[in-house]
């Protein structure tokens, strides 16, 4: 009895990954953009990182946009990346 009700349940779990891989399908071909939303604009990354290069506090950056200074250092480290020589962008 155990073992038919595990196999209905892998079978559900199954129909549950199959419909949700083909919704995620549908969304992609449809042009929707997945996945979490940045928490800066395009416009306001380039703006933290002039701050930055002129000299202003990593801290007072994120304070200005209501970001964690974290978000401030990968948008730094994430710069860095694509300036350096050799790397491809």
């Amino acid at each position: 009895m155990i073992g038919v009700l595990a196999s209905v349940a892998a079978w559900e779990r199954d129909i549950i990954r199959e419909r949700t891989m083909s919704g995620l399908h549908a969304a992609r071909a449809s042009g929707k953009l997945l996945g979490r939303s940045h928490a800066m604009s395009p416009a306001g990354r380039q703006e933290a990182i002039r701050a930055i290069k002129g000299g202003e506090a990593v801290r007072s950056v994120a304070r200005r946009y209501g970001v964690a200074p974290r978000t401030i250092y990968r948008l730094i480290e994430a710069t860095t990346e694509t300036m350096e020589p050799g790397k491809a962008a």
